[in-house]
């Protein structure tokens, strides 16, 4: 194993390769049954967030699994999901395509803008 020596601490490879496995992991996910998939993360007081929330449901869901996610008073499963995804800013629309690779959408999108993602 290949040894790193930084400010007198000696850091394993191991531990340099999971820094990177995870910063990879914020780009790419496995999409379930390969089928892609949509989040988004909205909060009650926000008003680009009532804008967009609508033109979410206007989607057809066939084809993809879909989920709406309201983080004003996260629970722990959507706590997670902010974590993993490092959700800041509403609203935030996240794709997981059928690759795996994500799409984030931050702030207002139009309905065309969010269809072309998915597509």
């Amino acid at each position: 194993m290949e040894v790193i020596k930084v400010a007198g601490t000696v850091l394993a490879a191991l531990v340099v390769t999971l820094v990177l496995t995870m910063l990879f992991s914020l780009d790419t996910a496995q999409a379930s049954d390969s089928k892609v998939e949509l989040y988004y993360f909205g909060i009650d007081n926000c008003y680009f967030c009532t804008l967009q929330k609508p033109l979410i449901m206007q989607l057809n869901a066939n084809g993809f699994n879909f989920e709406i996610i309201n983080a004003t008073y996260p629970t722990p499963r959507v706590q997670v999901l902010l974590d993993k995804y490092t959700i800041y800013q509403y609203p935030t629309i996240i794709i997981i395509k059928k690759d795996g690779w994500v799409i984030r959408l931050v702030g207002f999108r139009p309905l065309k803008v969010i269809r072309e993602a998915l597509q």
